[in-house]
């Protein structure tokens, strides 16, 4: 992970983002949350990786006008086989969204030992159960405390990613299609 950090000029220490750069993903309030939390965490970093979606150009207001521009990195796209190296390099992931069909990217983050913190909404609070930290989507004053404490707290963070190792071994492929095939099988009765 220090060569791969070093490899991409990363922080050692840093919050991660990975998505696309879309309205629905809540970009705009997490910058503000940062840029906030940011006055009693000096030397904090937010990655925000991954492709530019549909109307990105708030997202990119929001930069420029923040204040932390300069502690604010823009990673771009994030290839598929370089995705775990990312969300094990942060010191946590953080994930605004606002609409989520599931909330892959935070159990992913999870199965990578990394911690997470959430949007109260959609499907989120349910996939990262207990493990992670929801805030609602619409208080960033609530997202920049969350971050300051995960920042500072080294305890709560391997806390943290112990509960998130074990919540992610609950969402697994077989157990997917153990649940599909009951749904059909209970369909066609």
């Amino acid at each position: 992970l220090d060569r791969f950090r070093r490899e991409k000029h990363l922080p050692d220490k840093f919050f991660l983002f990975l998505g696309t750069l879309e309205p629905r993903k809540n970009l705009v309030m997490l910058i503000q949350a940062f840029a906030r939390m940011k006055h009693d965490c000096l030397e904090a970093k937010l990655v925000l990786a991954g492709g530019i979606g549909w109307l990105a150009d708030d997202i990119f207001a929001a930069i420029k006008s923040s204040g932390v521009k300069d502690s604010l990195i823009l990673a771009g796209y994030v290839a598929a086989e370089e995705k775990a190296l990312w969300l094990s390099s942060a010191v946590a992931f953080v994930y605004p969204s606002i609409y989520e069909g599931f909330g892959l990217p935070p159990l992913e983050a999870m199965a990578c030992g990394t911690p997470v913190l959430v949007s109260k909404a959609a499907s989120l609070p349910e996939v990262v159960g207990d493990a992670g930290i929801s805030i609602g989507p619409d208080d960033p004053i609530g997202w920049a405390q969350a971050m300051q404490r995960v920042w500072n707290d080294s305890s709560l963070r391997s806390d943290l990613r112990e509960r998130g190792l074990i919540q992610s071994k609950k969402f697994t492929w077989l157990e997917t299609a153990r649940q599909t095939a009951a749904t059909y099988h209970r369909a066609l009765e």
